[in-house]
């Protein structure tokens, strides 16, 4: 039975959508004992590498006792996700209760026990079992010990994979976590253990029980009865708590998860270049526009996925640089959510917290410092307010503090960005370093050079750790520490900064990235400060013919700077 529905879950994978709100009362047996997944309301698009895609913010809606850690920790989610709640399913199903228990009231609360629980088998679990637990599971037929002998070993195995607390230990796939029950129930060795020679014999004895010792044989076949028990209960089980009254429900369910799967793919199915009606595909701006003016039609009377996905759309739209239209959308998304959970919850606050930063986006500084100063406000009432939604909400907030000359709030912010992120992914995680990044510039705009390039060294660190020494963020990250190290008149290190950086934009981006552009603006400065005009003339002329096919702030700044050295030339024509 939760083979097929991990079967269910693996071709909503293959569709590149994750479920992330796996149950049990999320599963629907119907009369044909075919089992249904249902609510797909608050699944999300995935990309092909298997991962959440990212956006400035994420609404984790989800259900706390079936969360995996990354949920919980607000970490990025992808199938995995969905394989650790196969997990707590499985073990739920073999002795009727979950490995951990969470007990968190607030989301700070959550992010703790998630951060420190330790699962514990269920073998270990089943040993535990009082008589009258036994007797509900499994009727007269199995002792606590019995069980447990059962369930040590591959069962053990199988939780305890899908269980993993990193994401990358757990199984690749839900089929693969699939596979592993049929070959455990057909007595064949499972993906999740090493097919050493010992235990290539214990799983053929368990195939071969004919011609094996009387004795042998007894065990054995007591331990095959038992698991078929074991499946024939927990389903009658299942079949038995959901009453007639509840199947109504349960069919609506299926009805709206639907509904949603549907709006996700029809707004995706036109990049199919078989499936569209023009030779060519629209852009993402246009693509996501036309999704969110088919969401009131397409989900009519489903106000609360309206709500989420207009969040998830407009949170696109800002990495798009759609920001109008994303500010319009945020704000609908607001106004849903606030009428439906109340204007105070941690869902509308976050909800808040997006429209303010696409506020920000806009160049509406002091309706943006409004807005996320109410949403920290009600993140840190609601016991929310060290979890990193309210992080990056306050580090969107530094930076208006910064533009509004309160200097040390500003850094106030920042820094504690920078604490929660450590206390949440760690040290040397990549997260902590785009916190460092924020802080870095804090402190240069307010003329803190030493502490400046002290967090930019540390975030570069960071990157160059996980990402490596030629990574497009490490470049990025090179430019900041080089620009501290020009403004304190250290030519000689910043030169060597600027020189590393470009070599690596020009190795990984198009030769007239704006990067490319803005690393040469930077460069051709320093070489005029240094006199070497010649060398700074040709580092100005790439950078302006670069800069001015989209004129910007930094192509101003390149004139400007151009100008300048024409000056130093003694070139006033």
């Amino acid at each position: 039975m939760l083979a097929r529905v991990a079967d269910a879950v693996a071709y909503a994978h293959a569709q590149l959508v994750v479920h992330r709100d796996l149950k049990p009362s999320n599963v629907l047996v119907d009369s044909q004992g075919e089992p249904r997944v249902l609510d797909f309301g608050i699944a999300k698009l995935i990309e092909e590498s298997g991962e959440q895609t990212q956006t400035g913010t994420g609404l984790r809606v989800m259900s706390p006792a079936y969360a995996a850690p990354e949920q919980i920790l607000g970490e990025p989610i992808g199938t995995a996700t969905d394989v650790y709640a196969l997990g707590l399913m499985l073990c739920e199903l073999l002795v009727g209760q979950l490995p951990r228990q969470r007990r968190g009231a607030t989301p700070a609360q959550l992010a703790l026990e998630a951060s420190q629980e330790v699962t514990d088998r269920a073998s270990t679990l089943a040993a535990r079992m009082s008589p009258v637990q036994l007797q509900d599971l499994y009727g007269d037929a199995v002792e606590a010990r019995q069980l447990a002998r059962t369930l040590s070993g591959d069962l053990d195995l199988i939780v305890t994979t899908a269980l993993q607390r990193e994401p990358s230990r757990r199984y690749a796939t839900a089929a693969a976590f699939a596979d592993d029950l049929r070959r455990w129930l057909e007595g064949r060795p499972i993906s999740a253990r090493a097919d050493s020679a010992g235990y290539r014999l214990k799983t053929f004895i368990r195939r071969h029980r004919v011609g094996v010792a009387a004795s042998v044989l007894v065990a054995v076949s007591l331990l095959g009865g038992l698991g078929a028990a074991l499946w024939q209960a927990q389903l009658a089980r299942a079949e038995a708590q959901r009453a007639d009254v509840e199947r109504g429900k349960a069919e609506r369910e299926l009805a709206r998860s639907e509904r949603v799967k549907d709006f996700i793919l029809t707004l995706f199915q036109e990049q199919d270049p078989i499936s569209r009606a023009s030779a060519v595909a629209r852009t993402p701006v246009a693509l996501i526009r036309d999704g969110i003016a088919q969401i009131d039609s397409s989900l009519a009377g489903e106000p609360e996925l309206q709500a989420q996905l207009l969040k998830d759309l407009g949170e696109i739209q800002i990495s798009l640089d759609d920001r109008e239209a994303a500010k319009a959308t945020l704000k609908r998304a607001w106004e849903l959510q606030s009428n439906l959970s109340g204007p105070d919850s941690i869902a509308t606050a976050e909800v808040l917290a997006a429209y303010g930063e696409a506020v920000y986006a806009v160049g509406d500084v002091p309706a943006s410092a409004t807005l996320l100063r109410d949403a920290l406000a009600k993140l840190r009432k609601a016991g929310a307010g060290n979890l990193p939604r309210a992080a990056l909400a306050e580090s969107s907030l530094a930076n208006i503090e910064l533009v509004q000359g309160s200097n040390e709030e500003a850094e106030k912010l920042a820094r504690h960005g920078v604490e929660v992120f450590r206390d949440t992914y760690g040290v040397d995680d990549v997260r902590v370093a785009s916190r460092l990044g924020v802080l870095g510039k804090v402190q240069q705009e307010a003329g803190n050079y030493p502490d400046a390039l002290a967090s930019y060294r540390e975030a570069l660190a960071i990157v160059a750790k996980n990402n490596g020494e030629e990574h497009v963020r490490t470049a990025m990250l090179r430019t900041n520490v080089g620009d501290v190290l020009r403004v304190q008149h250290k030519y000689d290190e910043a030169l060597v900064q600027y020189q590393a950086a470009l070599g690596i934009e020009r190795a990984k981006l198009p030769a007239d990235h704006l990067y490319v552009g803005g690393t040469l603006l930077r460069l051709g400065d320093l070489q005029r400060r240094m006199g070497n005009l010649e060398a700074a003339e040709r580092s100005f002329t790439e950078s302006l013919a670069i800069l001015g096919k989209t004129p910007s702030g930094q192509y101003a700044q390149a004139l400007q700077t151009f100008g300048g050295l024409a000056r130093a030339q003694g070139r006033f024509e």
